[in-house]
């Protein structure tokens, strides 16, 4: 048995991408989806290429440096790390303290498009319109895995937010938090 570290070169990289693309841009039927085309068309340059970049740097805290150097976020403090490799819509909405870490597939929710399904429903009419808000974290703060952290959330300061987790409500200080929030598991203090 042999070990294989996967690595894209630039050939590589660019099959990819295409691969990514054409996937999105096809449908059912395979003809292709111009709507889909167009929005990616429309989609912020720099996002893709940084994105794109985050692929290519090896290590979370590499690609945490790289977020800091960019100013991809609002602001993204020193000893992190980032795990993930995609720019989240709306990064500027996002503050990140210093030493926290985030585990794969970490989502921020910056907005929601509810608003378009409501609309749709009254035929048309601007009833609803689109949701948007912060995220802030604090410092000392990891995140695990598959988590999901919605708008208008603030988390504090030496927190620990447990794989699969959705944060739809504030997390206080000290605190140790698990799967769909309803409150507090554990303060840290106590562990």
């Amino acid at each position: 048995m042999h070990s294989t570290i996967f690595r894209l070169d630039g050939y590589a990289t660019r099959f990819w991408i295409c691969m990514q693309i054409r996937t999105i841009l096809r449908l059912d039927d395979n003809r292709i989806n111009f709507r889909k085309a167009r929005c990616i068309l429309e989609m912020d340059f720099s996002r893709l290429c940084q994105t794109i970049r985050l692929w290519t740097i090896p290590g979370a805290v590499k690609r945490a440096q790289y977020l800091k150097d960019k100013n991809v976020f609002a602001s993204f403090g020193e000893k992190c790390s980032y795990m993930d490799r995609r720019v989240p819509l709306y990064a500027k909405l996002i503050k990140v303290g210093n030493n926290v870490h985030f585990a794969s597939h970490v989502t921020f929710l910056t907005h929601d498009v509810a608003h378009m399904m409501i609309n749709r429903m009254h035929k048309g009419q601007s009833v609803a319109s689109e949701k948007v808000g912060c995220i802030e974290i604090g410092n000392n703060v990891f995140v695990g895995s598959n988590t999901t952290i919605l708008y208008d959330v603030k988390i504090g300061n030496n927190v620990v937010i447990g794989a699969g987790s959705l944060i739809n409500k504030d997390v206080p200080d000290n605190s140790v938090m698990g799967g769909y929030q309803r409150g507090s598991l554990a303060t840290l203090i106590a562990l």
